[in-house]
């Protein structure tokens, strides 16, 4: 039986907390890096249509914005592993910066829309590189019996920033601002989030390469794919996690026109509904992430995360049809799915304990961090493709059979170090106890 690995430090109570108290700047940078770039997310289709574009238009633009997330995703943990996590959220801040100022002076203002799906789209490199970067840094750093709530704060403050507080200012700055001018709020708010990590998180460990054998970074996406090629369990955990937000990405395209078109809440009562969709979430992801410490990280990502998925998104749609223009109504029924998503918070935590002995955990979490990725284009795209054929409600069944079609994917990644496993063993077996310490 493989054995729970021990780390010799002392654990103090943020420690116990699940937060490694060496990373507490990086929390709160990747809260206000994610803030920013949520600004934008929940009106930016809105926006673009705004311009004189159509609704396809947009989503092509999200699209595209997804294919290079996808692959800055799988770059987060391969630079991680080549030149340290720290590189791999520097790299990500300065393209998310730079190109988000090209963005808004030379593509917006043109109305060019080849200039705008370019732009946006090599934008795409910079947040999973800055966040996911973090999250490789977390799990090199973290005691494995941390893990689970250490990787649920993570998503808490994600989820805080991405869409809930993003959506809360986006909600109370464009009746003010303008969509434009808050565009350049959500960039102001991101630079502040890039300047906390550079200067703020001081940790040793994600300076330097992950790697043991510094091997170079095609090395690295090599071993990566040939991971995913002999390791079905971890193939089957990047799938989860491609089914995790597949649908929450594509509603942040398609959401904002069936409630103020069909259910015609206002645009501000959408965003402010997203809010405390994600607000749930967010708190729900600091208690699934300890709670999946003691009752198992698999079995919360099949039976909230996956279970959950299915059922809270036919009511999110159903549900908003039947209470109408009720924005109380419509929040609290959409905040179901908030809760569905945190039961995959103990994912990354998993994943890492399916690889054996051939594979590091910058190899397992840039393949974890790609499913991440694929997401983001996979959401948008389903949109493209199908939304004009089986309108909102097709997407809405679509969807909720991607997270069933989860369920044996997420009851196969069965691991001895995850704690339900090693917890029933000691049930079954009280000597077992003395083998997993």
């Amino acid at each position: 039986m493989q054995s729970i690995p021990q780390n010799p430090t002392q654990y103090g109570p943020v420690t116990r907390l699940g937060l490694p108290k060496s990373l507490l700047c990086g929390y709160i940078a990747i809260l206000l890096f994610m803030t920013g770039d949520g600004i934008e997310t929940n009106y930016l289709s809105v926006y673009i249509v705004s311009q004189g574009f159509t609704q396809h238009s947009a989503s092509m633009v999200i699209m595209y914005y997804g294919i290079t997330a996808a692959i800055g995703a799988l770059l987060a943990g391969t630079i991680s592993a080549w030149a340290g996590p720290r590189q791999a959220m520097l790299w990500g801040g300065i393209i998310w910066i730079v190109f988000e100022i090209v963005f808004l002076t030379i593509a917006i203002p043109s109305n060019q829309y080849s200039y705008i799906l370019i732009s946006y789209a090599i934008r795409g490199f910079g947040y999973p590189l800055f966040a996911y970067g973090f999250l490789v840094w977390i799990n090199a750093v973290t005691p494995l019996e941390h893990r689970g709530a250490a990787t649920g704060w993570f998503w808490a403050v994600y989820t805080a920033g991405f869409p809930t507080l993003g959506s809360l200012i986006a909600s109370g700055a464009v009746p003010v601002l303008g969509q434009h001018a808050t565009l350049w709020l959500s960039l102001g708010v991101v630079v502040l989030g890039f300047l906390v990590a550079m200067i703020g998180i001081r940790e040793p460990v994600g300076r330097k390469p992950l790697s043991a054998d510094g091997a170079g970074p095609l090395v690295q996406l090599k071993r990566s794919f040939e991971t995913l090629c002999k390791h079905p369990k971890i193939a089957s955990a990047v799938l989860v996690r491609m089914i995790n937000t597949t649908p929450q990405i594509a509603s942040f395209v398609y959401l904002p026109f069936f409630f103020t078109e069909v259910v015609k809440l206002s645009l501000q009562e959408y965003l402010a509904m997203t809010f405390i969709v994600y607000a749930v979430c967010m708190f729900s992801c600091t208690v699934m992430g300890r709670v999946s410490d003691h009752f198992g990280w698999r079995k919360t990502i099949t039976w909230v995360g996956t279970v959950g998925g299915a059922v809270s998104t036919l009511l999110t749609y159903y549900g908003a049809l039947a209470v109408g223009n009720n924005f109380i109504l419509c929040a609290i029924i959409s905040s179901v799915y908030g809760f569905a998503l945190a039961g995959y918070a103990p994912l990354t935590a998993l994943i890492t304990t399916l690889k054996g002995e051939s594979s590091d955990d910058g190899t397992i979490l840039s393949l974890y961090c790609m499913g991440a990725g694929i997401s983001a284009f996979l959401g948008p795209a389903i949109v493209s493709a199908f939304l004009p054929s089986i309108g909102v409600e097709g997407l809405t069944w679509l969807f909720a059979g991607l997270y069933i079609v989860g369920i044996p994917l997420s009851l196969f990644l069965r691991s001895d170090l995850d704690p339900g496993e090693w917890s029933a063993k000691v049930r079954l077996a009280p000597g077992a106890a003395n083998n997993l310490a």
